[in-house]
C-alpha cells in the first residue's frame, strides 16, 4: 500500500477533527473518494482520535479544601517571611553603619610605577615572539615521533630549543633587551 499524500496530511487531520466546511471539505471528500491510501489514512486518525477520546475522563472531581489549614498556613508563612525581612534589612543597616566594628577596607600601599625599567613597543614584542617560539618549538619536539628516522631532526630542534631557553633566560634576567 502506498503513502496517504503529503499535500494531504494536514487537511486529513483537519477533516478527522470536524473542523473543515464548505469548498474545502468537499474537495478532501472527492479526493478520498478517488485515493485509497489518503481513505487509509484517515481511517487510522479516526482510530486514534477515538482512542483519545475514551482515555479522556468526563467525570467531574470535587476538590475539598481545608480552609482551616491552608489559612493557618498562608498566615504563619506571610508572618515567617516578615519576620525574615525586617532581619535582612537589621542587619543591612547594620553593615552600612560607619562605626560598626567590622574590619574597614584599607587601600593598597602606593606602588612606584617608575621604578620598573621601562622597554619599547619593540623590545616587547621581540620578546613575545621569543617566548612563543621555545614554546611552539617545545610543543613540536614533544609530537615528533620517537621513530629513529626522525632522530636527526630531534637533535637539531632540541639544539635549536636550548639557544632559545639560553635567550629566554637571559631576557628574564636582563641580559638582553
Amino acid at each position: 500500500m502506498r503513502e496517504a499524500c503529503p499535500e494531504y496530511a494536514d487537511a486529513l487531520v483537519d477533516f478527522s477533527d470536524g473542523e473543515l466546511f464548505g469548498e474545502k471539505r468537499r474537495e478532501i471528500e472527492e479526493h478520498l473518494a478517488a485515493c485509497p491510501a489518503c481513505r487509509a489514512e484517515l481511517r487510522q486518525l479516526d482510530a486514534s482520535l477515538g482512542q483519545l477520546k475514551s482515555g479522556i475522563s468526563t467525570v467531574t472531581v470535587r476538590i475539598q479544601e481545608h480552609a482551616g489549614m491552608s489559612s493557618r498556613l498562608g498566615w504563619t508563612a506571610a508572618i515567617a517571611a516578615s519576620l525574615l525581612l525586617c532581619l535582612a534589612a537589621a542587619w543591612w543597616i547594620g553593615l552600612r553603619r560607619p562605626d560598626s566594628n567590622l574590619a574597614k577596607a584599607v587601600p593598597p600601599p602606593a606602588v612606584e610605577t617608575d621604578s620598573a625599567p621601562r622597554m619599547n613597543s619593540r623590545d616587547a614584542l621581540w620578546q613575545i615572539a621569543l617566548f612563543e617560539q621555545e614554546a611552539r618549538l617545545q610543543t613540536s619536539l614533544e609530537m615528533l615521533p620517537k621513530d629513529e628516522t626522525f632522530d636527526e631532526q630531534r637533535k637539531k630542534d632540541e639544539r635549536l630549543l636550548a639557544k632559545f631557553q639560553a635567550m629566554t633566560r637571559d631576557v628574564r634576567a636582563g641580559y638582553v633587551q
